[in-house]
């Protein structure tokens, strides 16, 4: 089954809890419902789309990212696993989503640094790493004393093809993360795994602090993977992502256990005749353009 991939992530009980508790009400068993989604998803037949058709990516749009019906729900961000999520306050007012990936990294959106106001990237003094932010405060707070960005990414700030295939940077606190918070691992989907999504969507979860939700943790906890570009690497899903959520998780679920295995960073159009909008969908980076520069 491709649906999902073991990888180790949380311990059991937590996730267990969390997954029950908030995500399948009244359901014992998350992994059985979970198959029986991704078997109703593959019989679907869902066709993988080309991303060479869509249109460049959105990164301020605070309702184009939904993708019909909202299905976003709130979460206790001061509850693990989602103390590990964060939001990622800047001095100039924006906001993002970041994940702690390590206890002094946080991994989050390229895009998210750059100050469009003066065509400049922000000093690491702006910003701020707010671990399970909830309504005004958070679990525990974090100073960033420094920033990398992708290798790759352009010097300057923008949405052009270089921006989006490089678009994630990784925050370095001043001090550790509590142990307590938690961390998520980071793992790539299999060469069998991209190669099958068109029959075979991926079923992912998505949480990030929305523009239109900035002081609840919101979490998609059922959408897929649909499709990818030529070139693997972008994926498109279809978790409902807004302004805000840039930077923010895409999560799949083995077992007891959750691992990053691509990072939110936009929302582009597939367009048809006469620029026609036909169809919205989330555009993820990766794991397998970030994972290696990690190790």
């Amino acid at each position: 089954m491709l649906c999902v991939r073991r990888r180790t992530g949380f311990g059991n009980s937590t996730l267990t809890n969390t997954i029950q508790g908030r995500l399948l009400p009244g359901t014992n068993n998350y992994l059985t419902n979970l198959k029986q989604v991704c078997s109703a998803l593959i019989l679907s037949a869902v066709m993988a789309l080309p991303l060479s058709s869509f249109s460049t990516p959105s990164y301020a749009n605070s309702s184009g990212g939904i993708m019909g019906k909202d299905n976003r729900i709130r979460v206790d961000s001061r509850k693990a696993p989602w103390t590990a999520i964060g939001r990622i306050n800047m001095i100039n007012g924006t906001h993002c989503t970041g994940t702690l990936i390590s206890p002094t990294r946080v991994l989050t959106a390229a895009h998210c640094l750059w100050n469009a106001k003066n065509n400049s990237w922000m000093p690491a003094n702006w910003i701020h790493f707010m671990a399970g932010y909830y309504r005004g405060d958070a679990v525990s707070s974090f100073p960033v004393v420094s920033y990398t960005k992708a290798p790759k990414y352009p010097a300057q700030g923008g949405a052009g093809p270089d921006h989006v295939n490089n678009d994630w940077a990784i925050l370095n606190l001043r001090r550790p993360a509590e142990e307590t918070l938690g961390i998520f691992t980071i793992s790539s989907l299999s060469e069998s795994q991209i190669a099958a999504i068109p029959e075979f969507p991926q079923i992912v979860l998505q949480a990030g602090y929305s523009h239109d939700m900035a002081q609840r943790l919101s979490l998609n906890p059922d959408c897929r993977i649909f499709g990818l570009n030529k070139t693997g690497r972008l994926l498109a899903h279809d978790c409902d992502a807004v302004e805000g959520d840039s930077g923010s998780p895409i999560l799949q679920i083995s077992g007891d256990h959750m691992t990053i295995i691509g990072l939110h960073v936009g929302t582009a159009s597939l367009k048809g005749k006469k620029d026609k909008i036909l169809k919205k969908y989330g555009v993820a980076v990766p794991a397998s353009e970030f994972i290696n520069f990690l190790r």
